[in-house]
């Protein structure tokens, strides 16, 4: 994903990521471990719009492994990238 993002920011908690997606600040969160945590964050950036799925593109779930939340303008793009490098 970093060779293909323009800027990757890191930082805790999660759910401040995710609100921040929620509110339009952040284009996406991809989150690949320890994603159980995370129910509160997820439910935001839905209930704002956006889209939250795994990264083949199924909704998600909280036992999955991944996910991708994003807005709904480059939540394709994104997906399309870490699908490239969760096969390749």
């Amino acid at each position: 994903m970093t060779n293909s993002a323009l800027y990757v920011r890191v930082s805790v908690p999660v759910t401040h990521q995710l609100a921040q997606v929620a509110a339009g600040r952040m284009d996406l969160h991809w989150q690949f471990d320890n994603v159980r945590s995370h129910a509160a964050g997820v439910l935001l950036v839905q209930e704002a719009g956006g889209i939250v799925t795994d990264i083949e593109g199924k909704p998600w779930e909280l036992a999955g492994e991944s996910y991708l939340a994003a807005a709904p303008g480059v939540h394709g793009a994104a997906l399309e990238v870490l699908s490239a490098w969760a096969v390749g």
